[in-house]
């Protein structure tokens, strides 16, 4: 059976996700920062209306850190949890993913957690994140209380105008 990966990069190495859990990729926008926040947390967007968590996926991948880039682009994923976004450095193409060009991570790397699938892109190799494991339920929990107090602050801020 084939499933369709979006391709993107992080310091210019490749990575995919299952275009199923894809809700839109957009351009970089305003961040609002969590004071004292978790590390894996970037901070939150305004999406239609929704308060969406940013999640550091380059932190979570042990990447170097950087500066966010007027041209760097988030991907909204809709995970088992909630709907959540991360910043990548672009977004690129579509490619299938099937039995003859992919293997599951655990036959090769049992510990790699946020993957699940190896896909072999030519003469490269890609790794296919599974955004459903990419935080505990702790962890998940503590983004639900901070989108919670930051939607009372913008609700007290509207009432006093």
């Amino acid at each position: 059976m084939s499933k369709d990966y979006l391709i993107f990069y992080l310091d210019e190495k490749t990575y995919a996700i299952n275009l199923e859990k894809v809700v839109k990729v957009y351009q970089i926008v305003n961040i609002t920062p969590i004071p004292k926040g978790p590390e894996y947390l970037l901070g939150l967007i305004n999406v239609h209306g929704q308060i969406t968590p940013i999640v550091n996926l380059r932190y979570l991948l042990e990447l170097k850190k950087r500066p966010l880039n007027l041209t760097d682009q988030l991907i909204i994923v809709k995970t088992e949890q909630m709907e959540l976004a991360f910043v990548v450095d672009r977004v690129s193409d579509i490619i299938p993913a099937h039995d003859e060009n992919s293997m599951t991570v655990d036959q090769i790397l049992p510990d790699a957690r946020f993957f699940e699938l190896i896909i072999k892109d030519q003469d490269d190799f890609i790794l296919a994140i599974n955004p459903d494991v990419l935080l505990t339920r702790s962890e998940i929990n503590k983004i639900n209380k901070q989108i919670k107090r930051e939607y009372e602050k913008i609700t007290e801020k509207m009432a006093e105008n």
